[in-house]
């Protein structure tokens, strides 16, 4: 959890049954839509959930880690999280294999020395 969350949580710590309790899914889509509205988004596969998608997807793509990505998810199961976010991990071997090539080429061309 972010600092910025913890804090934010933290306020609401006298709410009696969490922050959220009061939420419902009609409310959470209601503000949803009046922000996409407000930003001028009109792309209608713009839901709410693909905030959680965007954050787990930075998550893994700037800790590399799978493992804090499921436990932050709340998936019971590593392999939810491995099948619903393994194009990010293909993506990381792309580019790490651009990085070995590389290395290959800059390590030649010491040897040339």
């Amino acid at each position: 959890m972010t600092e910025a969350c913890y804090a934010a949580l933290k306020r609401c710590k006298a709410v009696p049954d969490g922050p959220f309790s009061t939420i419902t899914k009609y409310r959470a889509g209601h503000v949803w839509r009046k922000a996409m509205k407000h930003a001028g988004v009109t792309e209608p596969e713009c839901v709410v959930h693909s905030l959680r998608h965007t954050c787990a997807t930075g998550l893994l793509e700037t800790m590399g880690d799978i493992k804090l990505v499921q436990e932050w998810l709340g998936h019971t199961s590593i392999m939810t999280t491995a099948r619903t976010y393994a194009h990010v991990q293909s993506h990381r071997m792309v580019d790490a294999a651009a990085l070995l090539t590389a290395s290959r080429h800059l390590n030649a061309g010491k040897q040339d020395l």
